[in-house]
Formats: C-alpha cells, sequence, structure tokens
C-alpha cells in the first residue's frame, strides 16, 4: 500500500494498492463481512450513501 500521489508529496487518507494489497484488502473485507453479518443475528449488511441531505443527519440525531 502506497499513500497515494507519494511522489509529489502524498494526499492524506488516499491509499493506492497494488496487485498484492488489492488482494489483501479484499481478503479483510470478505472476513469482515462474513464475521459481522453473517455469523450474527443482531447485525445486517446494507451498502448506502455517506454523502445524505442535511436534514437526514440532524434527523437520525447526528447533529447537535
Amino acid at each position: 500500500m502506497y499513500p497515494n500521489s507519494d511522489i509529489y508529496g502524498g494526499l492524506a487518507n488516499a491509499w493506492d494498492y497494488g496487485p498484492y494489497g488489492a488482494l489483501l484488502r479484499k481478503n479483510i473485507i470478505d472476513l469482515w463481512t462474513k464475521y459481522y453479518t453473517q455469523e450474527r443475528d443482531d447485525v445486517i449488511l446494507m451498502d448506502t450513501a455517506i454523502i445524505a441531505h442535511p436534514t437526514t443527519w440532524v434527523a437520525s440525531g447526528h447533529v447537535g
């Protein structure tokens, strides 16, 4: 794994994965998903957008 734009000083919180890094990342995600969603009855898997209308954040209690 390498910092994105490393030769130009890098970019905070952005990473590039080579072939082995991409496979490692996929394996970690698969293990996490299996443990937290398939082996537990109190967790469900959802894929949603992080960016939402500001009213959504207020209604969910994340603002204030």
